[in-house]
């Protein structure tokens, strides 16, 4: 039998627990999202995935200096906080040497966030205790906002023979995911990309291993090359949608922000196009311009009409433009 009403003083309520009425919950006051990356990285369960050798763990080492500096991260205020990294395929000499090449830790706000990273490169297996030792890490160490496990594999239980992959991929990362939310931080679980890119096209679909880890997740960040150099997607339910242009920095060895990477897509492609056409001196055909450009047909024909309506070229006749003069 279901759980009987009891109306009175204007409220509504079940003898159910668990239940709640649309009316309460409309009337609920929640504390805001933690952001420990604003618009980026919220409290609970974040996926960052790539594939091998693209630098997610140079990522997610300067991740951590930022929160426990309070430095910004790819062009985000973080907030200060302790973090743990399970560089579970690092060794403390590695490690030692990557910080030295970042860079960091000569400022007096990173000299005192050494004091608020703390890294372990071996971790118990998540279904033999690993998640166990994560809670009592937070006991022991309340000021954690941030927990980095690089890479999830090392710590994930190995796929049980005729299971669905879909139903044990979830049921893994969900003890995961309500620790995160239950102690509001964010467990960061760095995972790979297949090595052919999905039919659908959507970068979100290529992260190693069923679509059950994405269905888990809060947050999906997806670090991946193309065409015009590398773009973070970020996914979530409560981040809005972005692709960033990142750039890696050799020097540094950080990664940096480059704005909207539709944004810079289409400057590069503008760019390419009226450089085509100052480099050719005299009118040029739409199909000589996507073979000096290397550019799809779709795209120039967009490109093409954009630049000609904002007065950037000029269109002399159809399907022939030339370059307009630089006063």
């Amino acid at each position: 039998m279901m759980g009987s009403a009891i109306h009175g003083g204007g409220e509504h309520s079940t003898t159910r627990d668990g239940f709640i009425s649309a009316h309460e919950l409309l009337r609920k006051v929640f504390s805001p999202i933690e952001w420990i990356v604003p618009d980026l990285i919220p409290e609970g369960l974040t996926i960052v995935a790539s594939k091998s050798k693209m630098g997610k763990s140079w990522l997610m080492l300067d991740l951590a200096w930022q929160v426990a500096a309070s430095h910004s991260f790819l062009g985000r205020q973080c907030a200060r906080g302790d973090v743990l990294v399970l560089a579970l395929e690092d060794s403390e000499r590695r490690l030692k040497d990557r910080m030295q090449k970042l860079d960091l830790m000569f400022s007096p706000a990173h000299k005192e966030a050494q004091h608020r990273i703390h890294f372990k490169t071996t971790w118990r297996r998540s279904d033999l205790g690993g998640v166990a030792d994560m809670a009592k890490w937070l006991d022991e160490h309340p000021a954690t906002r941030l927990i980095i496990v690089d890479v999830w594999r090392k710590i994930a239980p190995p796929h049980k023979a005729g299971t669905i992959g879909y139903n044990q991929d979830y049921e893994h990362l969900n003890e995961i995911h309500r620790l995160a939310n239950d102690r509001r931080i964010a467990i960061v679980l760095v995972m790979h990309l297949k090595k052919a890119p999905s039919e659908t096209g959507d970068p979100f679909d290529d992260v190693m291993g069923s679509a059950g880890q994405v269905g888990v997740a809060d947050t999906t960040l997806i670090l991946r090359r193309t065409p015009t150099g590398v773009t973070l997607y970020a996914r979530g339910r409560d981040v809005q949608e972005i692709e960033l242009a990142v750039k890696f920095d050799a020097d540094t060895c950080r990664w940096e922000s480059l704005g909207d990477a539709e944004k810079l897509k289409q400057a590069q492609e503008t760019n390419s196009i009226v450089n085509a056409l100052r480099a050719c001196g005299a009118e040029m055909t739409t199909l000589e311009i996507v073979e000096r450009t290397g550019m799809e047909r779709r795209i120039v024909d967009v490109e093409l009409g954009r630049l000609a309506k904002q007065g950037k070229i000029r269109r002399t006749r159809r399907g022939v433009y030339e370059a307009v003069s630089v006063q």
